[in-house]
């Protein structure tokens, strides 16, 4: 296994890890209301928290592949919300946007620069849209759409 292949491995296993955890807690709930957070036990809390941790280091790795970015990026789209996922989007604000902002003011293939880029896609950009939208809309009061924005601003400055 060489070193591109280990990121794209461990994202595709915390994939398989995060769907099975909250199909499990999905098939104990009869019915919710929408936009109503799951109440998962503590130690579930603490690894999902554990999880989303792991899946933002991995979407800010420049070790990370492309395609282990985007399956990251999948992960969150997936599971971010509060009506079908986990409700870690006021979490995702503070520690998430500014790490999808950097990604996502990458210029693939410039000529070789002192830094190291980001690997991407020819997919990552849309990936990374579907996060901003899906967490965006999210966003329940007028409050958390100014912090959203405030991140946003922060990074540009």
């Amino acid at each position: 296994m060489n070193d591109a292949e280990i990121p794209t491995n461990a994202s595709i296993l915390i994939s398989n890890m995060i769907m099975s955890i909250c199909d499990f807690e999905n098939r104990r709930k009869v019915r919710k209301p929408v936009n109503v957070s799951y109440n998962f036990d503590p130690y579930v809390t603490e690894f999902i928290n554990e999880t989303f941790r792991m899946l933002l280091d991995l979407i800010d790795d420049k070790t990370c592949s492309g395609i282990g970015r985007d399956c990251c990026l999948d992960l969150i789209v997936k599971y971010v919300d509060k009506a079908s996922g986990c409700d870690w989007t006021s979490k995702f604000i503070l520690s998430g946007v500014p790490k999808v902002l950097r990604v996502a003011s990458t210029v693939p293939n410039l000529p070789d620069t002192e830094k190291k880029q980001y690997p991407l896609t020819e997919q990552t950009k849309m990936h990374i849209s579907c996060v901003l939208s899906t967490v965006y809309h999210d966003l329940c009061s007028d409050r958390e759409r100014e912090n959203f924005n405030n991140e946003c601003m922060e990074f540009i400055k």
